[in-house]
């Protein structure tokens, strides 16, 4: 099959499944990180013939990707402020917002060298060793309570060469607080989604996304906030941040979680103009 036939017979078959402006973007991105063909090649060689192992490959994810399976875990990485990052089920998929998440935690160290660092829920580890290889005098610790989580973030680490001390640890847990250093910022994009919510999800969010990393009780939406509030107060400097990515429904609820425990804190919509960020200034 030439790569042009193969490309439309792709396209068709998430058409039915994706938007299509989405669906486009999905084969684009499958045909060149799977089989290297860019969007060029489609235009300068349309003819070329896939050798027989290309369609087998291509036939193998394109039945993932109509099982809902994301993009992203089907080719196993995730492109976040210019790097590759190894994802698979036991990470969340990192997020254009989580982008400006790191972007603001920047903005906080700005007048601050070699800053300390605390990263809670590391995830695949996009957010601190993005922040660690765009600031390399920063000092930055990673925390997670899945060791798969940490495994792949680990990964992560080396391969894209940062220095971030990941440490498996479950935050929750208060009395393993002291295990953990002081602080000029905490950042984090911890569980906040209200488990009565998770019908409202895309399936390849649910299907293929870890819970650990998604969901809250509904009866305690703003948990991993409280402890994180409760931290700060032992283990951040004073005039410190916390920066913190949240529900859209309960930023307000964050922030005046924070200014009850004597921060001043502000509200930051991200890109898509939601409530998304609280930023939180710790001034005593």
């Amino acid at each position: 099959m030439t790569i042009r036939k193969a490309y439309h017979q792709t396209k068709s078959e998430l058409d039915a499944i994706y938007p299509s402006g989405e669906a486009q973007a999905i084969v684009d991105l499958l045909f060149l990180e799977l089989l290297h063909i860019s969007k060029s090649d489609l235009i300068i060689k349309p003819d070329q013939i896939l050798a027989p192992n290309e369609m087998s490959l291509l036939i193998e994810k394109t039945n993932e990707l109509r099982e809902f399976k994301p993009i992203q875990q089907v080719i196993g990485k995730a492109h976040f402020l210019g790097y590759d990052f190894l994802v698979d089920s036991s990470v969340l998929i990192p997020r254009p917002e989580t982008e400006e998440l790191v972007l603001l935690v920047e903005v906080s160290i700005s007048n601050v060298f070699a800053a300390s660092i605390l990263d809670i829920g590391s995830g695949s580890g996009c957010i601190p060793i993005s922040l660690h290889k765009r600031n390399p005098n920063t000092k930055i610790q990673s925390i997670d309570v899945s060791e798969h989580a940490l495994r792949i973030a680990k990964q992560n680490n080396k391969i894209i060469g940062s220095s971030v001390d990941f440490i498996l640890q479950d935050f929750l847990d208060e009395l393993k607080w002291e295990n953990l250093g002081i602080f000029d910022v905490i950042v984090s994009n911890p569980p906040y989604i209200p488990l009565a919510e998770k019908q409202s999800l895309d399936k390849n969010v649910t299907m293929y996304e870890p819970e650990l990393a998604l969901f809250v009780p509904d009866n305690c939406p703003l948990l991993f906030y409280e402890k994180i509030a409760a931290f700060s107060l032992q283990h951040l400097k004073k005039n410190g941040t916390v920066i913190m990515e949240t529900h859209e429904n309960y930023a307000n609820e964050v922030a005046q979680l924070f200014e009850s425990n004597g921060f001043i804190s502000e509200v930051i919509k991200d890109g898509f103009d939601k409530k998304r960020f609280v930023w939180a200034n710790r001034c005593h």
